[in-house]
């Protein structure tokens, strides 16, 4: 996995991560079928994938210095299914 340049800036400047939180997250209104892969891919880049990206570059310094926090933030719909959120 290649280094976030982002988050190696900001490391440098103000030093150890202590805490992480994931926050950013979209949905796509309207029918599965009218969904593309292009918008389902965006939607997984940014919900899904961006947290572990995130996760797996802060948690190895956290457990190095045992000293740490991860907070992932969702949405109700990841439990309560709302319609045309199907993506």
């Amino acid at each position: 996995m290649e280094p976030d340049p982002l988050l190696h800036k900001v490391s440098k400047k103000i030093g150890s991560l202590d805490i992480l939180i994931n926050n950013a997250g979209f949905g796509y209104m309207g029918p599965v079928e009218e969904t593309s892969v292009k918008e389902l891919q965006a939607q997984y880049e940014t919900n899904v994938y961006g947290p572990l990206r995130l996760i797996r570059e802060v948690v190895p310094s956290m457990r190095a210095r045992k000293k740490g926090l991860v907070i992932n933030i969702s949405s109700i719909v990841g439990i309560v299914p709302v319609p045309l959120y199907g993506a």
